[in-house]
């Protein structure tokens, strides 16, 4: 019997500019994707895609939870259209899987993330038991605040098997200096890089 891990790479990276990926695209690879039961690792790089809204995440969200064996999670929607309301549906699907160990959401430049979706991504981070490494992109980010990033923290607090953490927060202006005191001071047992 031959054992082996399925790895499945999907990008979209320097082409996203020209191919006017949308909703709909989302909408067709959730449906290709859902039957990769076996899937270990999924990396979706749909950066500067402006057409790709809440919709589109949702799309996608919905097959997140037949893809139990997946240990590594990628996703980048830099620029894209997306809002609380789509960071709520991802992590509400990413909750149903407990055995990733690598997570990676990259929302830079999402102009409609909030503290609330910041909020409830963190609260919903507390469920991964096995969750070794993290890296959270908010760069530009511009409506999140102090209070949104303070919550982020004490919730990443709450996540005693993550050994590395990755935050960027660059040029949300809404942050400020002492708030990334506040991060610093409350999450020096991880290893961890903050860029402000």
């Amino acid at each position: 019997m031959v054992n082996f891990t399925l790895n499945i790479t999907v990008l979209f990276d320097l082409f996203t500019r020209t191919l006017k990926l949308t909703d709909d695209v989302l909408l067709n690879l959730s449906n290709n994707l859902q039957s990769l039961t076996s899937l270990r690792s999924l990396t979706l790089n749909f950066a500067y895609s402006r057409q790709i809204t809440d919709e589109g995440v949702i799309h996608l969200s919905s097959i997140l939870k037949s893809l139990t064996s997946l240990r590594s999670v990628t996703f980048k929607f830099a620029a894209c259209m997306i809002t609380d309301h789509g960071v709520l549906q991802m992590s509400n699907s990413l909750q149903q899987l407990t055995s990733i160990n690598n997570l990676s959401l990259k929302f830079e430049e999402c102009l409609g993330i909030t503290d609330n979706g910041v909020i409830n991504l963190s609260e919903n981070l507390k469920v991964f038991p096995s969750l070794r490494n993290l890296s959270l992109n908010f760069k530009w980010c511009i409506q999140l605040t102090n209070q949104g990033v303070i919550n982020l923290t004490n919730n990443l607090k709450l996540l005693p098997s993550v050994h590395n953490l990755s935050l960027n927060l660059t040029k949300c202006i809404k942050v400020k200096p002492k708030t990334m005191d506040y991060i610093k001071q409350n999450l020096s047992f991880l290893n961890f890089h903050v860029e402000y």
